[in-house]
């Protein structure tokens, strides 16, 4: 709202976090950069916090979250400029720094987790670890992220644990965009009217097959405008 951004949410797109306090769930973000700010992230939070140890505070506040919540936690490892973690040294190349990073941020999920079980709610808490974008090591000739849409960068992890559901690797197409609609099916809300892009992926994940789409879309935006544009539909050109 303040400042120039080109992902900043109008209100007049609800975010889910609104639509969940609206419900009477208690909401909460914690964040590593006053972006989230700008892009208005913390609207519908009933607190919202940024921290470079946004894990450690996400984690403190999930001793106590009265439940139903809602947490959104995005770490600001792994990031440049990549840190070697006590614990967690693997060398002192790029490569080797950002895999110290990973590694310290999946011991923090750790600890989540296991907080999760010692407060006995893991059995009807839902879970879900992705990110918003890789890392390019010189693969094309680049460094770091937010330049070209190439796999290294635009291929995130995704996973969604979901009381109840067997484990399963399902090889589909799956989008950022299609948490929102995953996160309301699960929720009961499959025919609540609001409008989103993608689509839930909650039946790929009961049946081990079967995306919300045939592709996947990414585009590189430089200020407002787009650069380039990429579509994975699994065709070699």
């Amino acid at each position: 709202g303040t400042e120039p951004y080109a992902y900043y949410v109008t209100e007049e797109t609800p975010l889910l976090a609104e639509v969940l306090q609206r419900d009477g769930f208690t909401t909460a973000g914690f964040g590593h950069s006053r972006v989230f700010y700008w892009q208005g992230m913390d609207r519908g939070m009933t607190k919202f916090a940024v921290s470079t140890s946004s894990a450690d505070k996400a984690f403190q506040f999930l001793k106590t979250a009265k439940e139903p919540f809602f947490v959104w936690m995005h770490p600001g490892q792994p990031h440049e400029p990549y840190v070697r973690h006590k614990g967690f040294d693997f060398g002192n190349s790029e490569m080797q720094r950002y895999d110290s990073e990973v590694a310290y941020v999946d011991s923090r999920l750790g600890r989540i987790l296991k907080l999760l079980e010692d407060r006995h709610i893991d059995d009807h808490t839902i879970v879900i670890v992705t990110a918003d974008h890789g890392e390019e090591f010189g693969d094309h000739g680049g460094k770091f992220h937010g330049m070209q849409p190439y796999n290294e960068l635009i291929r995130v992890p995704l996973v969604i644990r979901v009381p109840g559901v067997a484990h399963a690797e399902v090889e589909v197409h799956a989008e950022l965009t299609d948490l929102v609609p995953t996160i309301m099916e699960l929720l009961g809300r499959k025919r609540e009217l609001w409008r989103v892009d993608g689509g839930s992926l909650f039946e790929a994940m009961e049946r081990g097959e079967g995306g919300a789409s045939d592709g996947a879309y990414a585009e590189y935006l430089l200020g407002l405008r787009i650069e380039q544009h990429a579509f994975d539909d699994d065709r070699v050109a």
